[in-house]
């Protein structure tokens, strides 16, 4: 077992507990994985295999998984309670949660532009 669980993680990123929020997030916001892969520009295989723990994303489809489903990093690799961001753009419209996204986005470049 500690194998097989090994595997599974790499240093700081466990790939079940990913696994389970980005397909959690999926059903929440509605999508398939074809949906999904479309709108984060990955492809639906690699979707099914982070969703089974075959395969660990890379940062940048991480990025892209989060961005697409409206949830932070943080939520999708473990680091904030489960329910905390997939309720928070509820009745939102998309272009209202993109510009949010982006407003989020701009206050993170500030403050780490203010505090380096």
């Amino acid at each position: 077992m500690a194998v097989a669980t090994a595997r599974r993680q790499t240093k700081g990123f466990n790939r079940e507990v990913f696994a389970r929020r980005l397909s959690v997030a999926r059903h929440v916001r509605g999508f398939n994985q074809a949906q999904l892969a479309r709108k984060s520009g990955t492809i639906q295989s690699s979707i099914c295999k982070f969703e089974t723990g075959e395969r660990s994303p890379s940062v940048e489809n991480l990025y892209a998984l989060a961005s697409a489903l409206y949830v932070s990093l943080d939520y999708l690799v473990g680091n904030t309670p489960d329910e905390q961001e997939l309720n928070c753009y509820d009745g939102l419209q998309e272009k209202d949660i993109t510009l949010l996204c982006l407003l989020q986005e701009n206050m993170r470049q500030y403050n780490e532009e203010l505090y380096e």
